[in-house]
């Protein structure tokens, strides 16, 4: 639960030693992994156990009316309401959002439908459909408020080609700090103290249950004796679904880069341009050996890594249609054939992938 992650990527090493050593012998990931010279290497401290407990509460009305021989309508309405628990939740002054959970009580959503038959032989008949859902919010948000309060979890992330970061840089296959699989809480050894970060994790202020809205429309007609035909349209449109993204993050500066031929050695003399979180080092030093280099992010709360807010702004569209043909056999079989052309799109939802923001701001 505890145990360390190493992550193989471009590395330059020494060629005799294949220890990390800036403009040397670049290796790619695969070949860095023959060497086992890993380039990045992950651990997460602090406790492993939380209770993200949840109630879920719902009610449905429905009636059905038949407003003539030919016309049938149906009409209903759904409350959902969802709760969570706020025990062991934590919260951290330098940021007071942390440790609150969502609590939204007016979920209401109605529903409606009606079908409409034309003709009295092999009759046409039109359904037409229309309802709001509300979805649940996973756990794993709330778990993850839990957890990352900024105060009882740190993060380690130690870059092999740093030359301060590669002193206490572990040894292949060995974890950085060993703690028991059935450890409730991991403490990081002291030699790696100021390379820690914690992150924090909240839910939006203006944060609202995801919903759906769905409707349908569907024209079916019999084409012979126990056989019919139908083309039907589906639309779902998502709306407030959840997407995290990283407030701790200063305003993006844009950053001119010169670019070169693949030994790295000959300017190509032209330059490309791209939004960036972090500045230029154009100074030497230990950690820059060969600049210009990029600098170290410079989070607004220094005290604090990656700050997630889970914000209710993605939203989501579906538009599918289907032509279907079935047929009602005899002894209980039933035969049906359909061809389904969709096309669905979102705007960055991420549900599940809780404590992996998007940096929107630079999109």
């Amino acid at each position: 639960m505890f145990g360390g992650e190493y992550y193989y990527d471009t590395i330059s090493v020494d060629p005799w030693t294949f220890d990390p050593m800036r403009r040397e012998l670049k290796l790619t990931p695969l070949r860095a992994y023959a060497h086992q010279v890993p380039r990045y290497y992950i651990q997460n401290f602090g406790s492993a156990v939380t209770h993200p407990d949840t109630n879920e509460y719902a009610t449905f009305l429905q009636d059905m009316v038949r407003v003539t021989h030919r016309l049938a309508l149906s009409l209903g309405a759904r409350y959902d309401l969802q709760t969570f628990t706020s025990k062991g939740l934590v919260s951290n002054p330098l940021w007071p959002q942390a440790g609150k959970v969502p609590f939204n009580n007016r979920n209401v959503s109605p529903r409606i439908g009606l079908a409409y038959s034309i003709g009295d032989s092999k009759p046409r008949v039109i359904r037409a459909g229309y309802g709001l859902f509300y979805t649940r919010i996973p756990q794993i948000y709330t778990s993850t408020v839990a957890t990352e309060n900024g105060l009882t979890s740190a993060n380690l992330i130690l870059d092999n080609m740093n030359y301060y970061e590669h002193q206490v840089f572990p040894t292949y296959p060995n974890a950085l700090a060993s703690c028991p699989s059935q450890s409730a809480f991991c403490t990081p050894p002291a030699t790696v103290t100021s390379y820690l970060s914690s992150d924090v994790a909240g839910f939006s202020p203006n944060f609202v249950t995801p919903r759906v809205q769905q409707a349908s429309l569907n024209l079916e007609r019999e084409l012979a004796n126990r056989f019919a035909g139908g083309v039907s349209y589906m639309y779902v449109h998502g709306q407030n679904l959840i997407r995290a993204r990283d407030l701790n993050l200063p305003v993006p500066v844009d950053l001119t880069y010169p670019t070169y031929d693949q030994s790295g050695t000959n300017f190509l003399g032209a330059f490309y341009t791209v939004p960036s979180f972090s500045t230029w080092q154009i100074t030497r030093s230990m950690t820059c050996p060969y600049p210009p280099c990029i600098n170290p992010l410079a989070r607004p709360v220094p005290q604090l890594g990656a700050i997630n807010e889970f914000d209710s702004e993605a939203s989501s569209v579906y538009h599918g249609v289907t032509v279907s043909l079935h047929r009602r056999m005899t002894q209980g079989f039933y035969f049906r054939m359909a061809y389904t052309f969709a096309h669905s799109i979102d705007d960055g939802q991420d549900a599940l992938v809780a404590s992996r923001p998007a940096a929107v701001q630079n999109t």
